[in-house]
């Protein structure tokens, strides 16, 4: 009996829960049906490997568009120079925790401070000499991050990471707020890096979380320009709202959605060349967020904005187009840039951190993002979490999250 009870301690504190990401060139066929993912209950728990580390147990892990494309293949070859470089590898990089346990250079965090994750172990966070990108602030293009410089594992009991990517949590803010702030920091990330006009009419292609994180980085930044959300659905259209966005069209017709369109700033002339619409001259959007980031969403956004105007891909749909028509953009003289996680912000000649300032908002309007956790799974009912993401018109999901208790 004695030696039964040991057994169970020593596996309750060495071993854990979590969701790993199993890399198998014979499953790949089978991705949809869960074939590269491996739960288990007794993982060994990871250990702090340098003395400015932390360990974090998980409370709550977001489940991202792009842990999907991940578990099921549907991700661009040179997107996977972001995973990890061991196999199997852990999964989630939204993630609120508390702090379990702290090296011994560790010097502002302590033992149960409740945290957020940058998953970015950029140089400056192992505190190393910084590469030729963070020496600029560029931390989404470090030069270490091919080399396994993401952390992640909001999916798992425990993660360690580096003291200096994590950022504590205020007491005003829920947890259920605080796991949106990486994707809020990407949206912070996406406008700072490419503000519109406060004369602009600007789209925001998209209402799941990013386009809604969109929506609330261009009013949280002092934005006053004309916003028009895109949303596929009525229980994302509310949202959209209450975040600041000035009108919503949940047109699914595609010539109706045309014809408002090119009316969002002004009358404007729709072309129909060989069935296909097209805005053309000074009408239509300004500027478009594409927070959907697939080849149909990119080829809307190229007919939707104006000639000179411009389209900021947001959303990672990975796709590798094959249907689109570029010669849209070069006669309508289109600017189209990407965006990509975090770094450095410049701010009124500041260097701005985009977490702690998505955290200082969240402390002043906490209330603005509730809802948006529409459903809590347990990590043994991953598919479950899974399935409801995938499923957005029949569970109104938005933001799912797994969580351990």
């Amino acid at each position: 009996m004695f030696e039964g009870v040991l057994e169970y301690i020593l596996l309750r504190f060495t071993t854990m829960r979590g969701l790993y990401f199993d890399l198998d060139l014979g499953k790949i066929k089978e991705a949809k049906n869960f074939s590269l993912i491996r739960y288990k209950g007794h993982w060994e728990v990871p250990q702090i490997g340098e003395p400015n580390q932390v360990r974090v147990r998980t409370t709550l892990g977001g489940i991202c568009g792009t842990d999907l494309h991940q578990v099921f293949i549907e991700i661009s070859p040179f997107a996977s120079i972001l995973g990890a470089t061991v196999n199997p590898s852990p999964l989630g990089h939204e993630i609120v925790g508390i702090v379990s346990e702290c090296g011994e250079k560790v010097k502002d965090l302590k033992e149960g401070d409740r945290v957020i994750l940058n998953p970015l172990s950029h140089c400056a966070t192992k505190g190393i000499d910084l590469c030729p990108s963070c020496r600029v602030g560029n931390w989404q293009q470090c030069y270490n991050i091919a080399g396994g410089g993401l952390v992640t594992g909001g999916f798992s009991e425990y993660f360690s990471c580096y003291e200096k990517q994590l950022y504590k949590v205020p007491k005003s803010v829920p947890d259920d707020v605080a796991v949106l702030t990486e994707p809020f920091a990407v949206a912070i990330h996406a406008i700072c890096r490419n503000p519109p006009k406060d004369d602009d009419t600007v789209v925001v292609v998209g209402a799941g979380t990013i386009g809604l994180m969109v929506i609330a980085a261009i009013r949280a930044l002092g934005h006053r320009c004309n916003i028009v959300s895109l949303a596929r659905y009525p229980f994302q259209a509310e949202i959209a709202n209450r975040l600041g966005s000035d009108e919503i069209i949940t047109e699914k017709n595609k010539r109706a959605l045309y014809k408002k369109m090119v009316k969002v700033k002004g009358e404007g002339k729709l072309f129909i060349v060989a069935g296909q619409k097209y805005i053309f001259g000074n009408v239509g959007p300004d500027l478009i967020y594409d927070c959907v980031g697939t080849e149909a969403s990119m080829n809307d956004s190229l007919h939707y904005v104006r000639s000179n105007g411009k389209i900021v891909i947001v959303g990672l749909g990975y796709s590798i187009t094959k249907n689109l028509d570029w010669s849209v953009q070069a006669y309508k003289e289109v600017t189209i840039v990407g965006s990509i996680m975090y770094g450095l912000q410049n701010i009124s000649g500041r260097k701005c951190d985009p977490f702690e300032m998505a955290l200082d908002f969240f402390s002043e309007n906490s209330e603005l993002f509730e809802g948006i956790v529409t459903h809590k799974f347990k990590i043994e009912d991953y598919k479950e979490a899974f399935k409801c993401m995938m499923s957005k018109r029949d569970t109104q999901g938005i933001k799912v999250v797994l969580l351990f208790c």
